[in-house]
């Protein structure tokens, strides 16, 4: 990294060792998410000289959410009480080294636009799926194209806004659902369903049960 200049922007991996000079620099008006892991012994050598990011470039991602959902899961099992959180997070870390390395492409390679377009649709998505209905709603949100977002997610994604939209929802509703004393409906009213059929036949789709259903078994479970 020392010596190199580069604007980060969304779906960018890098690497930096020890007593190595960097500066990382962002545009303000486009925050980034970072997310990074420390590791050392007697395999970390190994195990970057194996990946792209060994050459310690600065490498963009074409599906950086597969890479973001290897860090969350790094976090859960490394912030978790288990004793194989250690060896769940070693074998995690292998797992982001070949990911990267799949995914990567030379820096300036993809159009950082259009990688940073979709990124911020993810992430208004996250942010609003309660009150979403459908994709062409948060085209609306993100102020772009309906067939623009569905690009997009075909693109750096495996899954359309619309399913994105549902599966946010419908893990919502599972956890209303185990902690909360709700109706179906109340659930479905919560979730933006104006029909409670409809909102069941959603979720028996995701989970392969009503909601009722899945509610009485938790409640047994618990």
């Amino acid at each position: 990294m020392a010596g190199m200049d580069y604007e980060l922007s969304a779906g960018m991996a890098f690497a930096y060792a020890a007593g190595m000079e960097h500066s990382i620099r962002c545009n303000p008006d486009r925050p980034m998410l970072k997310y990074y892991v420390t590791f050392t012994g007697k395999g970390a050598g190994k195990l970057l000289s194996e990946c792209v990011l060994g050459d310690w470039k600065v490498v963009q991602l074409s599906l950086p959410h597969e890479i973001s959902e290897v860090f969350e899961l790094m976090q859960r099992e490394g912030g978790g009480e288990g004793k194989l959180g250690h060896k769940m997070c070693a074998t995690l870390l292998d797992l982001l080294a070949t990911k990267i390395t799949q995914h990567a492409a030379p820096y300036g390679t993809m159009e950082l636009r259009a990688s940073e377009t979709y990124q911020r649709a993810k992430r208004m998505i996250h942010e609003h799926f309660l009150t979403i209905k459908s994709a062409q709603e948060a085209a609306d949100l993100c102020h772009i194209n309906h067939s623009y977002l569905s690009r997009l997610f075909q693109r750096y994604s495996d899954i359309t806004p619309y399913r994105l939209i549902m599966k946010l929802k419908m893990n919502r509703a599972a956890e209303i659902l185990v902690n909360q004393q709700m109706l179906v409906k109340e659930v479905a009213d919560e979730l933006g369903f104006s029909d409670p059929y409809h909102f069941s036949h959603a979720f028996k789709r995701v989970y392969g049960v009503s909601p009722e259903h899945f509610a009485r078994y938790r409640s047994k479970t618990a």
